[in-house]
């Protein structure tokens, strides 16, 4: 039965009458990674993915019904664990499940925090050798950036993070990603830069905010964070390759966030677009499937009247990301102008930088300056 699945997407879009590009205008899912799944290309079918497809598609109860069959056997024929083809079995109304409750004998997911699930990639082959490229070409980028702002010299200032406000914030459950009736414990998110990369491998949803003014850091954490995440002793093949992008040349309101995605990286690294065809089919494959961690620096840079769109858009998707903002911007973006109600970046941690102080300054620079400073009394010369 996992076979059908490409066949039965492919039927119910038919007979809602719309065309693939008419589909992912609905959905928000590429074209591209729709022609995927119905050939059976694509190696990374996530219940979210499919979900949406059929919301878009409006399909009958007895077709999801369908739908819930083929994806219970794909469940069984990949072993996914938590987060992954089988995650959504606890899915609310309107999932391929039927949103139903559970019947007699069924089984209730354990109290513990959701992961999501690493993608599937094959060990060789042109994808794999696409993301493993794209790896490395990226540690190297930000290796040197980080050379020539001077970061490790003499060694990095300070950059301290603390947990934001819960107002602006998801519900930890969410940010945990726990099933229902688990006792969610708050994150804890401060520290400094080092270790970012081991905070963000601990939060379940795969998102976090990062918040600070301008010059608290967040450039920097970004690019370590990043860094921390290419490291060859604790980076596997599955795992994503994480890309920082510049969000604030994104119009959500003419390009799904995929879509724009797979734009950047063509720009950015043209031999992704070479490869089967359709042209651009890697840089696409690398973004639906999960393969790219997107790090979406500058939210504060976009249109004012664009951010809480964008938003929307980001929440439309689950895909793992991280959003770096000035504190004002994201705070007014998620809370409406007419009632006030707050709809953060949904499953996101948050953390907010805190500026570096005098103290720092003062042990940083004799360090930076390569000459000692000495503390005089006022009124006096060195």
């Amino acid at each position: 039965m996992a076979d059908e699945l490409g066949p039965l997407l492919r039927e119910l879009r038919e007979r809602a009458g719309l065309s693939q590009l008419r589909l992912e205008e609905r959905s928000g899912v590429s074209a591209t990674h729709i022609s995927r799944l119905e050939t059976g290309k694509s190696r990374n079918v996530r219940r979210d993915t499919v979900n949406r497809l059929l919301d878009a598609m409006d399909p009958t109860t007895e077709d999801r019904r369908r739908m819930a069959s083929v994806l219970t056997e794909l469940d069984g024929d990949r072993s996914a664990g938590p987060g992954g083809v089988d995650g959504g079995r606890s899915a609310g109304p309107g999932g391929v499940d039927g949103g139903g409750p559970a019947g007699p004998g069924a089984s209730t997911p354990p109290p513990a925090e959701i992961r999501q699930r690493r993608p599937v990639r094959p060990a060789s082959g042109p994808l794999s050798e696409a993301a493993d490229q794209l790896a490395a070409e990226t540690r190297r980028r930000w290796q040197r950036e980080e050379e020539q702002r001077l970061v490790l010299d003499p060694y990095p200032l300070p950059v301290r993070r603390r947990s934001v406000s819960a107002t602006i914030t998801d519900l930890d459950a969410n940010i945990r990603r726990l099933p229902p009736g688990a006792v969610a414990a708050p994150l804890d998110l401060s520290g400094d830069q080092h270790g970012i990369g081991d905070l963000y491998r601990g939060i379940g949803s795969g998102r976090l905010v990062v918040l600070g003014q301008a010059g608290s850091g967040k450039s920097v954490l970004a690019m370590r964070l990043v860094l921390d995440l290419l490291q060859d002793d604790g980076r596997t093949r599955a795992d994503p390759v994480p890309v920082i992008f510049d969000i604030g040349s994104w119009d959500p309101t003419a390009h799904t966030l995929r879509g724009w995605l797979t734009g950047r990286l063509l720009r950015d690294h043209p031999y992704l677009a070479g490869g089967s065809p359709p042209a651009g089919a890697a840089a696409a494959a690398l973004v639906d499937d999960g393969h790219i961690l997107p790090v979406l620096d500058g939210f504060d840079e976009m249109a004012e009247g664009l951010r809480r769109r964008a938003l929307e858009e980001l929440n439309r998707t689950s895909l793992p990301l991280v959003l770096t903002s000035r504190p004002d911007e994201y705070a007014a973006a998620v809370r409406s102008a007419t009632d006030g109600t707050v709809t953060p970046l949904k499953w996101a941690a948050a953390v907010e930088l805190a500026e570096i102080t005098p103290a720092d300054l003062l042990e940083y620079m004799p360090r930076a300056t390569r000459s000692p400073w000495r503390r005089t009394a006022r009124g006096t010369g060195p």
